[in-house]
């Protein structure tokens, strides 16, 4: 009793070497000592490098090896091991023969493996493959069956090169970057969604493809066009690896094209992207649904600033008296559009009418119900300057 309760005081007392001399003696560390101070005598043999005492624990069965009986991982001592042990390599060896003394290593305590919850706890990666060294099983997956190349995308508030090195990791080790979630997303469609350009041409390289939809349709490149700042460089990256594939319809009823239409913006960046997802097949005629209605690129053009007009008629050589399915052309189009009360959008819109008079547009030409650019301009007295240069047109 004597014994115990002067283990006791010095464990309290944070008389770390004298606890280890007692442990090493055959003290038992007892239930009544004081939790924060046996937490942080574990935490000192950890960094201290006594991997003995934790042996010799192990063996008088102070410590439970059986992950099955577990309830949680926090606040274990294999916690505190993989948080706390340095990152060394006789460290990290030591690390394989303590794990080696447990059973069922990879079973599931609170819904993840212990080597999940390493991941989740983002230790140094050096103690990630010193666990898979150990037999943990690098092919687990969670509840939403995202396997460890997806949970490392997913991470956040973590060192880039600690995140990259966790990917070369499980790669190495056999995961695949192309299976998919129960949201039938992989581990491309997460890294671009949250954007990190740094882990993509790594799961590109690794076998990742861009044209893979998910449950609603939708591809890496998708998300790389529509939702992400900066989508240019993602866009760039994906394509050199595999061109997309802008047959594919997602479940809204939007191709890649018309996406990106709906919420391009007239940089240069843009414009030059546009130009290349022209180049690359993207066809301006071809209609996808907006709002449960056909839009043809053209149409999208009709609505987009002079500049990005321009742009596109000078890339493709368009015709600009072309005729959609309605009869329409560029000219309707444009005249079509509701100025919303803004002085400055009919402002932009004589602009565009005037690049397509320049370009040889006809004025004359009525589409399916019989009308012409002006009779649909006339409509609205703030495109009073669109009529009279459609009516000056008109007279030469």
């Amino acid at each position: 009793m004597e014994q115990e309760k002067d283990i006791v005081q010095a464990i309290a007392k944070y008389q770390f070497a004298d606890v280890f001399q007692m442990i090493a003696n055959g003290e038992k560390i007892p239930e009544s000592a004081n939790y924060y101070a046996v937490r942080a005598l574990y935490e000192k043999m950890v960094e201290q490098k006594r991997f003995d005492l934790l042996h010799l624990l192990i063996d008088r069965k102070e410590i439970p090896t059986d992950l099955y009986e577990y309830d949680t991982f926090k606040d274990s001592v294999l916690e505190t091991v993989i948080k706390r042990i340095p990152v060394a390599e006789d460290s990290l060896k030591e690390l394989e023969k303590l794990v080696g003394r447990f059973t069922n290593i990879n079973e599931e305590v609170t819904g993840q493996t212990l080597l999940g919850y390493a991941v989740n706890e983002k230790v140094k990666p050096g103690i990630i493959q010193a666990l898979i060294n150990a037999g943990c099983d690098a092919q687990w997956k969670n509840l939403a069956e995202n396997n460890l190349v997806a949970q490392t995308v997913n991470l956040t508030m973590m060192p880039q090169e600690d995140q990259l090195a966790y990917l070369h990791i499980f790669l190495s080790a056999g995961v695949d970057p192309a299976e998919v979630n129960v949201e039938k997303k992989n581990a491309l469609h997460l890294a671009v969604e949250r954007h990190k350009i740094e882990l993509v041409q790594l799961l590109l390289d690794a076998g990742a493809r861009p044209n893979e939809q998910d449950w609603k349709g939708n591809t890496p490149y998708y998300y790389a066009i529509s939702h992400t700042g900066g989508g240019e460089e993602f866009y760039n990256k994906m394509a050199a690896i595999e061109p997309p594939n802008f047959s594919l319809v997602n479940n809204a009823r939007e191709t890649l094209l018309s996406a990106f239409l709906s919420c391009m913006q007239s940089s240069e960046k843009q414009i030059a992207m546009l130009a290349r997802m022209i180049d690359e097949g993207a066809n301006l005629d071809e209609a996808a649904d907006y709002y449960s209605k056909p839009k043809t690129g053209w149409a999208w053009m009709a609505e987009k600033p002079v500049a990005v007009l321009q742009a596109v008629l000078n890339k493709t050589g368009r015709d600009v008296n072309t005729q959609d399915n309605e009869g329409n052309t560029l000219l309707h189009m444009i005249c079509r559009i509701d100025c919303n009360y803004s002085h400055e959008a009919a402002k932009e819109m004589y602009r565009k009418v005037k690049l397509l008079l320049e370009a040889g547009a006809d004025v004359s030409i009525t589409n399916n119900n019989e009308q012409t650019a002006m009779m649909l301009a006339s409509t609205d007295n703030l495109k009073g300057k669109i009529v009279e240069l459609l009516l000056s047109a008109k007279k030469q």
